[in-house]
């Protein structure tokens, strides 16, 4: 029974690679040449036992990117989302919040004419992220266990 219900890993994450072609912009001098580009990136998802995971987003290898998901403790520069999530039968609800806080750079300069300058006021953003995946076994690997994307929803406050 415990072999076929549906379960996440944990001793790893989950990566998807995701590509894509996009039109360039023309240039001025040539109107008939249309480049393309490819647009290649990777999610990792790392899922902990106590209901915690990560999602990083890059177009980094997975050979350089991985590494980065060890630690539950991230510095919040790192570019990973930590949220929690729940197993309900063969669904993963995932639940994550962004925080866009821009830090107001302090700049060394001459206070003569700091007074003149208006710094931007900081805007704190919250994103927050909702994702419905579902569990079911690989069709390559019969011992494996795959995530699939279902649903997202994407909320700013």
């Amino acid at each position: 029974m415990y072999l076929e219900r549906p379960r996440l890993q944990l001793h790893g994450c989950y990566i998807s690679k995701t590509s894509y072609l996009r039109h360039g912009e023309t240039g001025f001098q040539d109107q008939f040449y249309r480049p393309w580009f490819l647009v290649q990136y990777y999610r990792y998802l790392r899922f902990f036992p106590e209901g915690l995971v990560m999602m990083l987003t890059t177009p980094d290898e997975p050979g350089v990117s991985v590494g980065q998901l060890k630690s539950r403790n991230m510095k919040p520069g790192q570019g990973a989302m930590i949220g929690h999530y729940r197993l309900r039968g063969d669904k993963v609800m995932i639940v994550m919040k962004k925080n866009n806080a821009e830090k107001k750079s302090t700049q060394v300069g001459n206070s003569r004419f700091r007074s003149r300058r208006r710094e931007p006021e900081p805007q704190d953003r919250e994103q927050t992220f909702h994702i419905v995946s579902s569990v079911c076994k690989s069709a390559y690997l019969l011992m494996r266990w795959q995530v699939q994307w279902t649903g997202s929803k994407h909320s700013t406050l």
